[in-house]
């Protein structure tokens, strides 16, 4: 009767109640129990049962208690009191605090009944853990944030929300700005960019707008100068739990500075570069004059009577002068190219008796070292062009000449074709070129673009020029056509030059919208490919479509107009000129070279019927020319 008694006060408590044996039986539950886990004493034995044997509770205690049921039995046994997740009639597993007493005393431990209260403490735990939590996450951020003032570059952290903005600056902002920590959260650092920068804030936008990192650069106001320096502004984004900026703002105005000082003296560097380039472009004129005087008093003096001795040191002057002048010529032409002082001229232009001259002219070089040069100009090449043939000669003779000069026995093929129409015409070459391929890629050059208004159709002239002389070495090639490069040192000292001919070669090439390259085998020869784009013309005897490639058929105009004269090709003019009768009119400001010019054209057969050595008189020579019949 005392026992059921017990019971019933037992019942009318608010606490869940067990007797559990020291054998971890239970041995009766209050109605608390039933009601929150809906099992009886005989269910719950059942499930106790399980958790013994089994270590599967059905759900009654928490997985992750169960795991460790043996542990809390053995904490109520010996400090009485242990904490427990225990699942309710709804499913919901809540935090229990566990108190145990025993019922009984007995000398054998084994036979001891223990009666225990359950209270709900699940509020209050779950309370304690986030008050844990926070207190930790606290502890993190502070020691983050002083981290972060200790950095030497701005930190920042942001909400995206055009009412939160900015919720953390570390001290080098305020300690830059001037501004207060409170001053600055939310949108008030945007008062401390520069004004531009301000209206324009990419910065604001995409922290509103942008979900992916982002770096920009602005200008942030300083407080100790009061100035603005440029500062780049990096940030990612952080889900913690909601989306968040972490950013940075390092300061790169000196680097700012430092870039702008080295563009200005770029620039400088660059503009004097130019200058220089443009004087010697300007004062080619007036360097090559006197020296082509002197040139030619010389070659005036060799036709006077000289003794042998004399003679032998006319020949080295000659030739110390023909050496001056190809190196001062590579010289101011390079300038002026550089200058961008060359524009192609588009003349009528005997494409044969372009490659005629040139072979005349290197041809006594050639014989020289017993060379043969042989020339093979393909049916298919259109016989008049519109081209300027001065700077087509150039090309070929830097060419030809490098060949001559680099070929000790053997030959020196000189090939000419035409590729086709230039929209149709194929990758001429798989050599190596320093300049591309040879492939018809669309010119930028103005003489193109001149044919291109005129609507002609364009050609692409492929030349070739092939030796059999020591050859290239590989790494050589890719700086062949660099300004100054003169390849092996041992035969720059065995053949001089100044390095320039290819690289004013390949700048002639592109302006003619075309392309170079070159293919070599050392100790076997080298092979020089390069193409040009020309509109084709007919001639006047009909000969434009192919047919007679000779000069015979050409009337005087044609033939006159297709050669520009020089001492070089004058031997070649004055047998076609004299031919037709013609008299010539020599007209030059110079008076040394309105001398070596008439003495020239007299000592080949040519009458000169006038010396014109100014302006007035050239303007009265054309006015008395074209009035008379």
């Amino acid at each position: 009767e005392s026992e059921q008694s017990y019971k019933l006060l037992m019942d009318s408590v608010p606490q869940v109640m067990i007797w559990v044996h020291s054998r971890m039986e239970i041995m009766w539950v209050n109605l608390q129990w039933v009601s929150y886990t809906g099992c009886d004493l005989d269910s719950t034995t059942d499930q106790m049962m399980k958790v013994t044997g089994k270590v599967d509770l059905g759900g009654i205690i928490h997985p992750e208690d169960a795991q460790r049921i043996h542990e809390w039995w053995r904490a109520i046994m010996e400090t009485s009191q242990t904490e427990i997740r225990l699942r309710s009639l709804s499913g919901e597993y809540r935090w229990f605090h566990i108190r145990s007493h025993p019922l009984s005393t007995s000398n054998n431990s084994d036979q001891i009944i223990w009666i225990s209260t359950m209270t709900d403490v699940h509020d209050h735990y779950v309370l304690k853990e986030q008050q844990k939590q926070q207190a930790q996450l606290q502890a993190s951020e502070h020691w983050h944030r002083l981290m972060g003032d200790t950095i030497p570059v701005i930190v920042w952290i942001a909400t995206p929300t055009q009412a939160t903005g900015v919720e953390h600056f570390n001290k080098r902002w305020m300690q830059h700005t001037g501004q207060s920590y409170e001053e600055s959260l939310g949108w008030g650092w945007v008062r401390a960019l520069h004004e531009d920068d301000a209206l324009k804030c990419k910065w604001q936008n995409m922290l509103l707008n942008s979900t992916e990192g982002f770096e920009i650069e602005q200008r942030i106001f300083r407080a100790s100068d009061q100035t603005y320096r440029w500062h780049q502004i990096r940030a990612i984004p952080l889900r913690d739990p909601t989306l968040k900026w972490f950013g940075t703002a390092v300061d790169i105005d000196d680097q700012k500075q430092a870039e702008k000082v080295l563009i200005a003296a770029r620039k400088a560097a660059e503009e004097a570069v130019a200058n220089q380039e443009l004087f010697l472009a300007n004062m080619s004129h007036e360097i090559r004059t006197p020296l082509n005087g002197l040139s030619g008093m010389i070659q005036l003096l060799s036709d006077t009577p000289l003794v042998d001795e004399q003679r032998d040191y006319i020949a080295t002057m000659q030739r110390s002068m023909d050496a001056l002048l190809q190196i001062i010529n590579d010289i101011l032409d390079f300038s002026k190219i550089r200058a961008g002082g060359v524009v192609l001229e588009r003349q009528r232009t005997v494409l044969e008796q372009v490659i005629d001259d040139v072979r005349d002219l290197v041809l006594p070089l050639a014989e020289a070292k017993n060379l043969r040069l042989p020339l093979f100009v393909d049916q298919n090449v259109p016989l008049v062009l519109l081209a300027d043939s001065g700077r087509l000669r150039q090309i070929l003779i830097n060419i030809i000449g490098n060949a001559i000069k680099f070929t000790e026995h053997g030959q020196i093929t000189i090939r000419c074709e035409c590729l086709g129409e230039y929209e149709k015409s194929p990758s001429s070459s798989t050599m190596s070129s320093p300049s591309s391929s040879l492939s018809s890629s669309p010119p930028s050059s103005s003489y193109l673009e001149a044919i291109r208004n005129d609507k002609g159709t364009i050609y692409v002239v492929r030349f070739t020029i092939t030796d059999t002389g020591c050859g290239i070495k590989e790494q050589d090639i890719p700086r062949l056509f660099d300004s100054f490069y003169q390849g092996d040192i041992s035969s720059t000292k065995k053949h001089s030059g100044t390095g320039l001919g290819l690289a004013i070669s390949k700048r002639l090439v592109d302006l003619f919208g075309g392309k170079i390259a070159v293919k070599s085998v050392l100790g076997e020869g080298t092979t020089f490919e390069f193409t040009i784009c020309a509109q084709r013309m007919s001639s006047g005897g009909g000969g434009g479509d192919g047919g007679d490639h000779s000069t015979s058929s050409l009337s005087l105009p044609s033939l006159l107009s297709s050669t520009t004269l020089s001492y070089e090709n004058a031997p070649a003019f004055a047998t076609r000129a004299k031919a037709h009768n013609i008299t010539c009119v020599v007209a030059c400001s110079h008076p040394t070279s309105l001398l070596t010019h008439s003495h020239r054209m007299e000592s080949l057969g040519l009458t000169v019927q006038s010396k014109i050595g100014s302006v007035p008189m050239m303007q009265s020579f054309i006015t008395s020319s074209s009035s008379s019949p």
